[in-house]
């Protein structure tokens, strides 16, 4: 039976009511709203997905990122097609407006680090050593400028090229009189593209310094450097908001970089040319998504007011404010021509009876007919008979349309699901932190899981949140030996590159947990550390107290209220009293254990169980370079010797056809010569036929380079079994939620003090059984090696998908230890630094 929800509407004020869902932030500054939902599981698909709503705007290209790369391919591996930059600049010739908006950490644009540069890869080339540059391009030259190692020589020229002509800060003679001496042409090519970089100024970070945090343990320092480096880690791109028919936006977690492209393979195997595939340094785990319909009005008025706060461009004065509550969502374009006829007719109803009105000579002397001083009853029958005519236009043209489209939706649509969805964002400067109430409300939901894909695992107030709710599950009817504990998944980064500067965070939020035993140095270091803190305070406590009793002592005053205050204060004291010999000995035990190393065991917590988790690239060799590819049987160097000489004789023959079909084309071109017209044709037959044939070269080259190696394994200092290689890490970079095959949560924001309290973020938050089961479903399936995935949402559903977590766990641990590959990517996080981080 259907939960009936009644409000109280006072009529006489208003005729509306909002109901937000309990999944949802009531009083956000976004509304829930409708919209239609693709989720796009790794950069492959979101990339490629860009790439085609990007080029086919007709209007506009609005981009908010983190960091861009314009030398960026977003389609690989046989797929044609150009850099970012250049699809960006061919869309601005042929008049689309493109605007670029970009996290730069400067102060009166000077950059403040060479490691800035990273997430901008040119914007900021060092000056010295750029005319060398323009002689020569080696690598030692370029690598001084800190521009990332993956990134090839003229590529990283083509960034400095393209910054140089769009970036609307660079018009200082300091930038471009070095890029014009070393022969870098700096100047743009239409006035249709702009980049600007974007930050926080002075009463920005003051008001981000001082504001309310919600873990009181964040010590001043952090607090400090946080917000003197936040950063706008916002990542969303809109695409001809313009249009009703077409807009299209996307909320990212991927940042336009070479590293953030990967596919769901997670392969070990780094490309060396990018158009290839995978050229970062690490494999990468990411998600981003595709949005249409009404919820696109948020994105444009996120990415408005940031605009005009930095470029100062008001989108609104040119375009005016677009009905977005009438775009038409994937799944809904034929419901939605139809009210859009509707609407038409009404207003061809109501100008015909207006016109009729106007025609009727008795009708001279009433206003509401004339509508407004100095219009005459001729110029008011002209504008009606206008208006009536656009929308004549409007019901034929969507007539037309309806009896044509027999599809629903836009072909690229048709994985998109209709959802109801709430933008949500961090803005702390402007007192906004509704990411951070919608994970805190969303938690307390859960009846069987929660699933955290995250960069970051630390803010202790989440973990708080988690075990409260677990706790009262148990304790209010949801016995976990009758309905199951709730389980709780995660899967963040356990190396040292990937938790950054935040491993007591992130010790704190783990042993909040029960899970203190995975990264157990830092953990014992840190318990000392709070304990000692605790028996300071307590014995503070003790003397303030003990000063208080004394000064109400001696003002010698009789009253009740009076007597009152000095035997709560003595109770205080007496308190604090007793709690000083058990942390004094609590302490002197976890000083031995630091001391000992002693391991730390799992601890319980009621109503809950905690898997925490990595992953790696499932095709990590073994000793001696086997590699498993996701098997359970390791593949021998012979056999992968084998397979790669096969694949190396299809390149060689590849190359070699390609070259004979060049041949081919210089003798039609000789006999082409001098005939008028007939070198346009010979010429794009040349690009593309050279532009094959330099793919094939680099994928022949690269298989020579892992033939080489694999025949030097045979070598005395490379087949002993102490010279294993570790496991591959695939770098974590997801922001995804997902609850109970219910919510969804997915966008920019961690799992860390910075993203729910300092830096400026955007998620989108969902509730839909139809997204979240077969996303939970995949994701689950390809971890685990079909492990686990298939499992329904129920108590032996979840105990089953449990099991079979840790036996791949158990599996893993076991194939790690005797050096063979791993079963499946997922591996138990274990941290065994010693370094204590505790600035993020």
């Amino acid at each position: 039976m259907a939960l009936k929800v009644v409000v109280p509407i006072a009529q006489s004020q208003t005729n509306q009511c909002t109901f937000t869902p309990a999944w949802f932030v009531q009083k956000s500054e976004y509304r829930v709203l409708p919209g239609s939902f693709e989720l796009l599981k790794n950069g492959e698909e979101a990339f490629r997905s860009v790439y085609y709503a990007l080029e086919k705007a007709t209007k506009s290209i609005s981009i908010i990122c983190w960091g861009f790369q314009p030398s960026m391919y977003f389609l690989r591996g046989g797929q044609k097609g150009l850099r970012i930059g250049e699809l960006l600049e061919k869309k601005a010739l042929a008049g689309v407006k493109v605007r670029v908006l970009c996290w730069s950490f400067e102060v009166s644009n000077i950059s403040l680090t060479d490691s800035i540069e990273a997430n901008i890869p040119g914007r900021r080339a060092r000056n010295e050593g750029m005319a060398e540059l323009g002689r020569r391009t080696g690598r030692d030259e370029l690598e001084k400028m800190g521009r990332p190692n993956t990134l090839a020589d003229q590529d990283y020229l083509y960034d400095i090229e393209w910054f140089g002509r769009y970036d609307r800060d660079q018009g200082f003679v300091s930038d471009t009189l070095p890029r014009r001496a070393a022969g870098i042409d700096t100047k743009p090519r239409t006035k249709n593209l702009v980049f600007a970089g974007r930050g926080f100024n002075a009463a920005d970070r003051a008001v981000i310094l001082g504001s309310e945090r919600a873990d009181p343990n964040t010590s001043l320092d952090t607090r400090g450097v946080q917000a003197a480096s936040a950063s706008h880690h916002q990542k969303t791109v809109l695409v001809d908001f313009e249009l009703p028919e077409h807009a299209v936006g996307f909320v990212m977690g991927h940042n336009t970089l070479d590293e953030y492209w990967d596919t769901n393979q997670h392969s070990c195997r780094r490309q060396r040319d990018p158009r290839l595939g995978r050229n970062g340094n690490r494999p990468r785990e990411d998600f981003s998504s595709r949005v249409t319909g009404p919820i696109l009005g948020d994105l444009f008025h996120n990415f408005h007011a940031a605009w005009k706060k930095e470029v100062g461009e008001d989108l609104f004065a040119e375009v005016g404010a677009p009905a977005f509550e009438h775009y038409p969502h994937s799944g809904a374009t034929r419901q939605w021509r139809k009210r859009e006829i509707a609407r038409s007719e009404a207003v061809i109803r109501r100008e015909t009876a207006l016109q009729t009105g106007l025609s009727d000579p008795q009708a001279g002397s009433d206003p509401s007919l004339l509508g407004g001083a100095g219009k005459t009853r001729e110029a008011q029958l002209a504008a009606s008979r206008q208006r009536q005519q656009a929308a004549e236009v409007a019901r034929d043209r969507h007539r037309k349309k309806l009896a044509s489209d027999r599809t629903d939706a836009p072909s690229q649509a048709q994985s998109s699901t209709a959802v109801m969805a709430q933008i949500l964002r961090t803005q702390p400067q402007y007192g906004v932190r509704d990411i951070a109430a919608s994970y805190l409300q969303a938690v307390k939901n859960a009846t069987h899981y929660i699933y955290m894909e995250n960069q970051y695992f630390r803010w202790k107030p989440l973990a708080e949140a988690i075990t409260e709710h677990a706790e009262k599950l148990a304790q209010c009817g949801a016995a976990p030996e009758k309905y199951g504990s709730l389980n709780l998944f995660v899967i963040t980064n356990a190396d040292k590159d990937g938790m950054g500067l935040g491993t007591v965070s992130t010790a704190r939020m783990l042993d909040a947990l029960g899970r203190a035993d995975v990264i157990p140095e830092v953990s014992r270091q840190q318990r000392a550390e709070d304990t000692e803190a605790e028996l300071k305070a307590a014995r503070q406590q003790v003397a303030q107290e003990s000063a208080q009793q004394k000064k109400l002592e001696k003002q010698a005053v009789s009253t009740s209220a009076a007597q009152g205050a000095l035997e709560a204060s003595r109770e205080r004291q007496q308190a604090a009293q007793a709690r000083i010999p058990e942390l004094e000995q609590k302490l002197a035990t976890q000083q031995r254990e630091k001391k000992g190393h002693a391991p730390i065991p799992m601890q319980s917590v009621p109503g809950l169980r905690v898997h925490v988790c990595t992953l790696v690239a499932p095709d990590s060799p073994g000793r001696s370079g086997s590699t498993c590819n996701h098997g359970d049987r390791a593949l021998t160097p012979d056999e992968r010797r084998e397979r790669v000489q096969a694949e190396l004789a299809q390149a060689e023959k590849t190359v070699a056809r390609l070259e004979a079909q060049r041949a081919t084309l210089d003798g039609e071109a000789a006999q082409l010569k001098g005939i008028p017209n007939a070198s346009a044709s010979v010429t794009a037959r040349y690009e593309s036929l050279n532009q094959q044939l330099q793919q094939a070269q680099a994928r022949r080259d690269a298989l020579r380079q892992e033939l080489r190696g694999l025949n030097n394994l045979n070598a005395p200092n490379n087949s002993r079994p102490e010279d294993f290689a570790d496991w591959v890490d695939v770098y974590v970079h997801a922001k995804l939620t997902l609850i109970d095959d219910s919510f969804l949560s997915l966008g920019s924001a961690n799992i860390n003090s910075r993203s729910m309290e300092t830096d400026s973020e955007l998620n989108i938050a969902l509730a839909n059984h139809k997204v979240t089961q077969p996303a939970r479903k995949f994701l689950w399936q390809l971890h685990t090696n079909s492990r686990s995935g298939g499992e329904e949402l129920a108590v032996q559903g979840m105990k089953k998908a449990w099991d079979a977590w840790q036996d791949v766990i158990n599996v893993n641990k076991a194939r790690r230890k005797d050096k063979y590959p791993p079963m499946a990517s997922l591996v138990e996080f274990f941290s065994g630094t010693k370094e204590r981080t505790n600035l993020d």
